[in-house]
């Protein structure tokens, strides 16, 4: 089961991965939490080929917000920003 997260959701940017030719490959799959001041933001780089990533571009919102979701939850990218804002203060001195 997938962690909830423990601190406030904001919006964190999906973007598309190019290769070295300029052809989409994938996407960097993101999720950014924020605890008062501090915002933290887990990522990885999702590759699935040229195929797969026209596919899933050239899909509806609501499959590609799906797709997006199964990734965050197999690189179980909300336990490991909540872990990571565990560690931090709610705002930073200064």
């Amino acid at each position: 089961m997938p962690e909830t997260p423990r601190y406030t959701p904001v919006s964190a940017a999906q973007p598309p991965i190019f290769d070295e030719n300029g052809i989409h490959v994938g996407y960097t799959v993101a999720v950014a939490m924020q605890k008062g001041d501090t915002r933290h933001t887990e990522s990885v780089d999702v590759i699935v080929g040229p195929d797969e990533a026209a596919r899933i571009a050239a899909a509806s919102i609501d499959a590609f917000t799906a797709w997006n979701k199964a990734r965050v939850i197999e690189h179980d990218l909300v336990a490991k920003a909540n872990a990571a804002l565990d560690t931090m203060p709610a705002s930073l001195p200064g």
